[in-house]
């Protein structure tokens, strides 16, 4: 029975989808703090080099396409996060309704992370019944 393992595994790969999406809005950041370097003036010196004092200048044009896949990016992760959670509901939803102890077990073990004292109390059997049940769907991950 491998029904917490599939939760598990979606909930990884979400945060790994949210990771990635926070390390495009820090190069975000990073990119709109390089464009907007200026002198006192408020305007560039296209003159010198571009890198002079450890800042980095970017040109206007290269910042904007640069900012502009980025944000393409974090738009595509933001769908991505978010249809991972509407499938990970759905997932729960259904493995709520599945009829059998088994099944009740499992989803409270690896699911909700009660205790097989909780697990009992709530569906009403002695722990040491819960404990067989749970003895016999092996936990897929801690």
């Amino acid at each position: 029975m491998d029904m917490g393992s599939g939760i598990k595994d979606l909930n990884r790969i979400l945060r790994i989808w949210e990771l990635r999406k926070e390390v495009y809005e820090k190069e975000k950041e990073f990119i709109q703090k390089c464009m907007s370097t200026s002198d006192s003036s408020g305007s560039l010196d296209y003159s010198s080099e571009r890198v002079t004092g450890g800042k980095v200048k970017l040109d206007m044009a290269e910042g904007l396409i640069r900012l502009q896949k980025l944000d393409s990016h974090i738009h595509l992760h933001n769908e991505t996060i978010k249809n991972y959670k509407e499938i990970i509901d759905k997932i729960k939803s259904n493995m709520k309704q599945l009829e059998g102890i088994d099944y009740k077990v499992v989803y409270l073990r690896d699911v909700e992370g009660k205790t097989l004292e909780e697990i009992a109390d709530e569906l009403g059997y002695s722990v040491i019944w819960i404990k067989k049940v749970s003895a016999k769907n092996k936990k897929l991950y801690t």
